[in-house]
Protein backbone atom coordinates (compact mmCIF):
# COMPACT_ATOMS: atom_id res chain seq x y z
CA UNK A 1 0.00 0.00 0.00
CA UNK A 2 0.93 3.64 -0.86
CA UNK A 3 1.13 6.07 2.14
CA UNK A 4 1.08 10.09 0.74
CA UNK A 5 2.39 12.24 3.64
CA UNK A 6 4.10 15.63 3.76
CA UNK A 7 8.29 15.64 3.81
CA UNK A 8 9.73 15.11 7.17
CA UNK A 9 12.99 17.21 8.25
CA UNK A 10 14.61 13.22 8.31
CA UNK A 11 12.85 12.29 5.03
CA UNK A 12 15.32 15.10 3.29
CA UNK A 13 18.03 12.98 1.67
CA UNK A 14 16.28 10.02 0.75
CA UNK A 15 14.14 12.71 -1.21
CA UNK A 16 17.10 14.03 -2.74
CA UNK A 17 17.74 10.59 -3.71
CA UNK A 18 15.13 9.95 -5.17
CA UNK A 19 14.92 13.01 -6.86
CA UNK A 20 18.69 12.67 -7.79
CA UNK A 21 17.08 9.26 -9.89
CA UNK A 22 13.75 10.22 -11.07
CA UNK A 23 14.55 13.49 -12.54
CA UNK A 24 17.92 13.23 -13.75
CA UNK A 25 17.92 10.08 -14.98
CA UNK A 26 14.75 10.03 -16.46
CA UNK A 27 14.78 13.48 -18.30
CA UNK A 28 18.32 12.12 -19.28
CA UNK A 29 16.72 9.05 -21.11
CA UNK A 30 13.64 10.86 -22.12
CA UNK A 31 14.98 14.82 -23.20
CA UNK A 32 16.60 15.79 -26.48
CA UNK A 33 20.39 15.99 -25.72
CA UNK A 34 20.53 19.28 -26.67
CA UNK A 35 17.76 20.72 -24.32
CA UNK A 36 19.19 18.12 -21.60
CA UNK A 37 22.14 19.95 -21.54
CA UNK A 38 20.44 23.67 -21.04
CA UNK A 39 19.37 22.38 -18.06
CA UNK A 40 21.81 20.17 -16.68
CA UNK A 41 22.25 20.53 -12.99
CA UNK A 42 25.64 20.65 -11.28
CA UNK A 43 25.76 18.84 -7.75
CA UNK A 44 21.56 18.44 -8.50
CA UNK A 45 21.12 16.24 -5.00
CA UNK A 46 23.42 19.04 -2.85
CA UNK A 47 21.40 21.53 -4.49
CA UNK A 48 17.81 19.76 -3.81
CA UNK A 49 18.82 18.53 -0.62
CA UNK A 50 19.78 22.27 0.60
CA UNK A 51 16.44 23.41 -0.89
CA UNK A 52 14.63 21.34 0.76
CA UNK A 53 15.76 21.99 3.77
CA UNK A 54 15.00 25.70 3.42
CA UNK A 55 11.21 25.25 2.19
CA UNK A 56 9.92 22.73 4.18
CA UNK A 57 9.54 24.80 7.12
CA UNK A 58 7.86 27.88 4.89
CA UNK A 59 4.45 28.46 5.49
CA UNK A 60 3.44 29.12 1.31
CA UNK A 61 5.27 25.69 0.40
CA UNK A 62 4.08 21.78 0.61
CA UNK A 63 6.06 18.92 -0.04
CA UNK A 64 4.64 15.45 -0.39
CA UNK A 65 5.91 12.02 -0.54
CA UNK A 66 4.41 8.62 -1.70
CA UNK A 67 5.84 5.79 0.33
CA UNK A 68 5.37 2.14 -0.51
CA UNK A 69 7.46 -0.49 1.97
CA UNK A 70 9.62 2.53 3.15
CA UNK A 71 10.65 3.73 0.11
CA UNK A 72 10.20 7.18 -1.83
CA UNK A 73 8.00 6.37 -4.99
CA UNK A 74 6.85 9.84 -5.45
CA UNK A 75 7.05 13.31 -4.47
CA UNK A 76 5.21 16.97 -5.01
CA UNK A 77 5.89 20.44 -4.50
CA UNK A 78 3.67 23.12 -4.43
CA UNK A 79 3.91 26.75 -3.57
CA UNK A 80 1.29 29.85 -3.17
CA UNK A 81 2.20 33.06 -5.01
CA UNK A 82 0.37 36.05 -5.38
CA UNK A 83 0.10 38.25 -8.93
CA UNK A 84 -1.96 41.20 -8.25
CA UNK A 85 -2.76 41.86 -11.90
CA UNK A 86 -4.82 39.22 -12.44
CA UNK A 87 -8.79 38.80 -11.11
CA UNK A 88 -7.80 35.06 -10.05
CA UNK A 89 -4.45 36.42 -8.47
CA UNK A 90 -4.00 33.97 -6.08
CA UNK A 91 -2.17 31.08 -7.63
CA UNK A 92 -1.40 27.15 -6.62
CA UNK A 93 2.31 26.75 -8.09
CA UNK A 94 3.08 22.49 -8.97
CA UNK A 95 6.73 22.98 -9.07
CA UNK A 96 8.08 19.38 -8.95
CA UNK A 97 6.01 16.21 -9.49
CA UNK A 98 7.28 12.78 -9.97
CA UNK A 99 6.85 8.63 -9.81
CA UNK A 100 9.41 6.37 -9.93
CA UNK A 101 8.82 4.57 -13.41
CA UNK A 102 8.59 1.25 -11.73
CA UNK A 103 5.52 2.56 -9.92
CA UNK A 104 4.57 4.27 -13.07
CA UNK A 105 0.51 3.76 -13.86
CA UNK A 106 -0.70 2.83 -10.37
CA UNK A 107 -2.25 5.59 -9.10
CA UNK A 108 0.12 7.00 -6.89
CA UNK A 109 0.65 10.42 -8.90
CA UNK A 110 -2.46 11.35 -8.96
CA UNK A 111 -2.70 10.23 -4.97
CA UNK A 112 0.01 13.21 -5.07
CA UNK A 113 -1.61 15.83 -7.01
CA UNK A 114 -5.14 15.58 -5.32
CA UNK A 115 -2.94 15.86 -2.07
CA UNK A 116 -1.24 18.98 -3.12
CA UNK A 117 -4.65 20.57 -4.83
CA UNK A 118 -6.45 19.90 -1.66
CA UNK A 119 -4.44 21.99 0.15
CA UNK A 120 -4.06 24.81 -2.79
CA UNK A 121 -8.15 24.88 -2.47
CA UNK A 122 -7.79 25.20 1.42
CA UNK A 123 -5.36 27.86 1.07
CA UNK A 124 -7.99 30.00 -1.19
CA UNK A 125 -6.03 29.38 -4.65
CA UNK A 126 -7.66 29.92 -7.72
CA UNK A 127 -5.88 28.56 -10.24
CA UNK A 128 -2.97 26.36 -10.58
CA UNK A 129 -0.04 26.71 -13.03
CA UNK A 130 2.45 23.85 -14.12
CA UNK A 131 5.48 23.57 -16.47
CA UNK A 132 7.41 20.29 -17.61
CA UNK A 133 9.18 19.57 -20.77
CA UNK A 134 7.84 19.74 -23.74
CA UNK A 135 9.48 16.43 -24.93
CA UNK A 136 7.54 14.74 -21.26
CA UNK A 137 4.87 13.17 -23.05
CA UNK A 138 4.09 10.82 -19.76
CA UNK A 139 3.63 14.40 -17.89
CA UNK A 140 1.87 16.18 -20.36
CA UNK A 141 -0.39 13.50 -20.58
CA UNK A 142 -0.88 13.17 -16.65
CA UNK A 143 -1.39 17.03 -16.07
CA UNK A 144 -4.35 17.17 -18.70
CA UNK A 145 -5.26 14.26 -17.26
CA UNK A 146 -5.95 16.10 -14.02
CA UNK A 147 -8.07 18.96 -15.72
CA UNK A 148 -5.07 21.28 -17.06
CA UNK A 149 -4.97 22.96 -20.43
CA UNK A 150 -2.14 24.14 -22.32
CA UNK A 151 -1.01 27.16 -22.22
CA UNK A 152 2.43 28.26 -23.29
CA UNK A 153 5.65 27.12 -24.57
CA UNK A 154 9.02 28.24 -23.87
CA UNK A 155 12.08 28.52 -25.88
CA UNK A 156 15.76 28.38 -25.39
CA UNK A 157 19.25 28.57 -26.85
CA UNK A 158 22.41 27.93 -26.34
CA UNK A 159 24.54 30.74 -27.46
CA UNK A 160 28.03 29.89 -26.28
Amino acid sequence: MTNIRELKAEDVSAVADFYQHYNLDYLKDSTPPLLYELFEEKEAKTIFQKYLSEIKELSHYKVMIAEKNKQIVGLIIGNIMIDKNLKLGKIGVLEDWGVAQSEAHQGIGTQLYQALEIWFKGAGCQQIHSTTWISNRASRDAHLKMGFIESAICFRKKIL
